[in-house]
């Protein structure tokens, strides 16, 4: 994709180096713009080194002897030439300056000029870094509300913290992190369907300090989230209480819901309030199959049998499956420490998905690990995929026929 990277005069702009070697890195071609200000904070040439395309100043749009990079129209006015390159804007930081600036339809530099000539359906993400005082005054108010009513136009709340004046409030940048997840998942084009993905591990607690889990870092629903979201899909996430905090950086995406959880029960309530409004259901979450009678006392070592009293937990996927709706499509996992067809096979005929992921478990393979083995399993001995795949490998994979695939009894 074709990324223009704004940057403005905040002490912030450091950050920008890495937002750019982020988007580089992940195959986007990246052209920088500077304000006049970020030059006070920032050298061009740093951007260059992290692999930016090429890096434009502020008045670069008034000289004629500009090197232009491959892709963009010569025979165009420069601010015109990157507004017809870029797919997609981020402005980080943004200044009050440059916020009102935009708010009121000015043009003084190729930064603003270029915002101005983009096309309604370019997808613009700005990202605010000030002082709280400004972030609260009026004029900022004002022109936040204008910014954020334009077509395609995201504009990121500022955080809560200590800023480098000494003052504390509203006014910090988003993380770098948070601007890469949105970067890549931020879509102008939106779909009219719904995804539900349970992710990670649910608890069992036997007494307010102990409980019985599994190593599931719920990073499969993190990846599923993120490119739910990159295709367009409204997207909400049921995760279990200690299932990665990588959630947490999409959750200013206005498409996005996270639902935090604890227990197989728990989760089962989330899933039945929300399934109904679903199209597609992915239970990527590793939920335990059992749970122990509570007890509300910690239980002393002397108190402990031999054998604990452990009772079957319910079957959310088998529910979700009896109460399906015709529309809807539902995927399963089973993590399997023998993943046989034989195995997949008694597994579907039992809860008989649109599609199975069965995932080859053990001490050193499965939870935790960077490329898990997977099979993609339809049922009657029909196999989709046998491989490995990384986390972000399989969402695209799993998306892919969500968004595509008219077969196979998938409905969507």
């Amino acid at each position: 994709m074709n990324i223009v990277v704004g940057v403005c005069g905040s002490i912030a702009a450091y950050k920008s180096f890495d937002l750019v070697r982020g988007l580089t890195k992940s195959g986007h071609s990246v052209c920088v713009v500077l304000t006049q200000g970020a030059l006070e904070f920032v050298k061009p040439e740093v951007f260059r080194h992290l692999g930016a395309q090429a890096v434009y100043l502020p008045q670069d749009d008034h000289r004629g002897d500009v090197a232009l990079f491959a892709g963009l129209d010569s025979k165009q006015v420069l601010h015109i030439a990157l507004a017809r390159w870029a797919q997609k804007i981020i402005i980080a930081p943004m200044t009050a300056n440059t916020l009102n600036k935009l708010g009121a339809g000015l043009a003084d530099d190729l930064l603003s000029c270029l915002f101005l000539a983009s096309k309604d359906d370019i997808a613009k993400l700005l990202f605010p870094a000030m002082n709280p005082a400004m972030w609260d005054n009026p004029i900022v108010k004002k022109n936040r509300t204008t910014l954020k009513s334009l077509p395609h136009t995201f504009l990121h709340d500022t955080a809560t913290g200590e800023m480098v004046c000494g003052e504390h409030g509203d006014g910090k940048l988003a993380t770098v992190d948070e601007m890469l997840d949105l970067a890549v998942t931020w879509n102008s084009h939106l779909r009219t369907k719904k995804i539900l993905i349970t992710t990670g591990a649910t608890i069992a607690p036997l007494d307010p300090v102990r409980y019985l889990t599994n190593p599931s870092s719920g990073e499969s629903g993190y990846e599923l989230a993120k490119e739910s979201l990159r295709l367009g899909f409204e997207t909400i996430v049921i995760a279990g209480k200690y299932s990665t905090h990588k959630l947490e950086q999409l959750i200013s995406h206005p498409r996005f819901t996270l639902l935090r959880i604890e227990t197989t029960m728990q989760m089962q309530e989330s899933v039945e309030k929300l399934m109904p409004a679903c199209d597609v259901y992915i239970s990527s979450a590793a939920i335990g199959d059992f749970h122990f009678k509570t007890s509300q006392q910690k239980i002393k070592k002397d108190q402990l049998s031999n054998t604990l009293d452990l009772e079957a937990s319910p079957d959310i996927l088998k529910a979700v499956l009896a109460s399906r709706l015709s529309h809807q499509t539902i995927i399963g996992f089973a993590a399997e420490t023998d993943l046989s067809i034989a195995v997949l096979e008694k597994k579907w005929r039992s809860k008989p998905v649109d599609l199975l992921i069965g995932t080859k478990v053990g001490f050193n393979q499965g939870f935790g690990h960077t490329s898990p083995y997977y099979i993609f399993y339809r049922g009657n001995q029909v196999i989709d995929f046998e491989g490995q795949l990384s986390k972000s490998e399989l969402a695209h994979k799993i998306l892919e026929i969500v968004s595509h695939d008219q077969t196979h009894s998938l409905h969507v």
